[in-house]
């Protein structure tokens, strides 16, 4: 098996301080890009499985613009952003990039390893078109399926990454089928905080719409109902 190639774009993090075990026993590959203009650079002659950013520019328009890029290039490659003194607005606008999510910025490196190992494990079945396997006390309806044990998702039992907000707003719907919920609703059940984002959830309910587009066309299962908030109806 190749190894998986993971690009690590920080000035802060050195490749040196992961372990010995993670490297070797991982079968992984860690390259890094201390600037923007090296990350370009590198990805334009390696074809990577894995990006890990953090802020290592001022300007997060730049920063954004190449995330843009990698998606230009592919929808499915993960891109683990590490919140170091972020902005919301920021996070919001990297969000709509399509970053896949967020690791806290006081994250050790080993906490940082098992977020490559564990996102890298659900890259491999992707690529190996491995299909999965119900469980009994999976939620099923219709084309959609999600595992509450693992807190995995699935569109004609192929699974469907996604960050662990997007993750849990999606067992909300899967447990709540034709039921409508307003966005204040949601972020209370998500986050559990009472400083309710209205944008926020604008976001996570677009980046969950078109992966779901993404697989099946044409269908609109999440619906606005305009005035109270939305609805999760499955053909």
């Amino acid at each position: 098996m190749n190894p998986d190639k993971v690009l690590i774009v920080s000035s802060k993090i050195d490749v040196q301080q992961f372990t010995w075990q993670f490297l070797n026993k991982s079968g992984i590959l860690l390259y890094q890009a201390t600037t923007l203009e090296k990350a370009y650079e590198m990805y334009s002659r390696i074809s990577f499985d894995l990006f890990v950013f953090e802020k290592v520019t001022e300007n997060t328009l730049g920063l954004q613009q190449f995330v843009q890029f990698i998606r230009s290039k592919s929808d499915f490659i993960p891109i683990i952003f590490i919140d170091r003194d972020l902005t919301e607005h920021e996070q919001l606008e990297l969000l709509k990039a399509r970053v896949s999510f967020f690791v806290a910025g006081s994250a050790s490196i080993a906490v940082l390893e098992e977020h490559i190992i564990n996102t890298l494990m659900v890259q491999r079945k992707l690529k190996n078109k491995n299909f999965y396997i119900a469980e009994e006390t999976d939620l099923k309806l219709g084309a959609f399926r999600f595992n509450p044990k693992r807190y995995e998702f699935f569109i004609h039992n192929k699974l469907i990454p996604l960050s662990s907000k997007e993750v849990k707003i999606m067992e909300l719907f899967m447990e709540n089928p034709q039921q409508v919920f307003s966005k204040k609703e949601i972020y209370l059940r998500i986050w559990n905080a009472d400083n309710f984002n209205d944008n926020m959830i604008t976001v996570f309910i677009n980046q969950l719409r078109k992966k779901i587009a993404a697989e099946l066309p044409g269908t609109e299962v999440i619906k606005t109902i305009w005035g109270l908030g939305y609805m999760f109806e499955p053909e």
